[in-house]
């Protein structure tokens, strides 16, 4: 998880896209996301293949965990 969380900081580092946090928060911000879909996977997997309305359940939850996660972001002040 923490190739991935690495891989997606670099991502927003090269996109400028939250150049207002500092190298700890946006690797923890990272961390954050995949924890999040990685936790999501473990309950889509626990699921019936035929549930598609608890499948869709938790794609909308995981959609709202990461959009929380970068509103937050966005609005974070990091420390100098």
């Amino acid at each position: 998880m923490r190739y991935f969380a690495s891989e997606l900081a670099n991502d927003l580092r090269r996109l400028k896209v939250a150049d207002h946090l500092s190298d700890a928060d946006l690797d923890m911000t990272c961390d954050l996301v995949v924890r999040s879909v990685a936790f999501s996977l473990t309950d889509i997997l626990g699921i019936s293949p035929d549930d598609d309305y608890q499948e869709e359940q938790v794609r909308q939850r995981t959609a709202r965990f990461l959009q929380l996660i970068f509103v937050g972001a966005a609005n974070w002040k990091s420390q100098s």
